[in-house]
């Protein structure tokens, strides 16, 4: 199947940075977001793939509590 997009220049030029910095080219580029779309994907499974999951790094906290329950933040 063949769909043509029109595209203001700015979204253009986002698709054709984040097509190289991928290093594929702009078809196969939104093919992956169309794939990446139709996938159910947890929020933790999202925050560990954008590297929020996993980033902090050296030791546990010195009481024993998790660092996820650090004062004055909340999840929304």
């Amino acid at each position: 199947m063949t769909i043509t997009l029109e595209l203001s220049p700015e979204q253009e030029a986002d698709i054709q940075a984040r097509a190289v910095a991928a290093g594929v080219d702009p078809a196969e580029f939104v093919l992956r977001l169309i794939d990446d779309m139709r996938r159910p994907e947890s929020i933790t499974d999202r925050l560990a793939r954008v590297g929020v999951l996993g980033g902090v790094a050296g030791k546990p906290r010195p009481d024993g509590r998790a660092w996820s329950e650090i004062e004055g933040y909340e999840f929304e």
